[in-house]
């Protein structure tokens, strides 16, 4: 079955990077960051911009077992200032 790729959700703010949860499944885990965006929003906070980041884009170069961001989720809130959803991608070990 080979070693399949690693999604990791994030949230980020001014108080800190926290991690939500891992899994192997990219759908699963973009309709999680999609869920967690659409909960913000039941709590004030609204999308800011969804910002992808592609392999050619990466500020180093996409290497196997190192996790980088693939898409950011910028919220924003009147009062509470900013908070960022972001999925990263963990490319497998070939």
């Amino acid at each position: 079955m080979g070693n399949p790729e690693i999604y990791i959700i994030c949230t980020v703010s001014d108080s800190g990077r926290y991690v939500d949860r891992a899994d192997t499944n990219r759908a699963g885990m973009e309709a999680r960051a999609a869920r967690m965006v659409e909960a913000a929003a039941a709590d004030g906070w609204a999308l800011d911009h969804l910002q992808e980041i592609p392999d050619a884009e990466q500020l180093e170069p996409v290497t196997p077992g190192v996790p980088y961001v693939c898409a950011v989720y910028h919220l924003r809130h009147p009062r509470r200032g900013w908070r960022n959803v972001e999925l990263y991608r963990v490319p497998a070990n070939v």
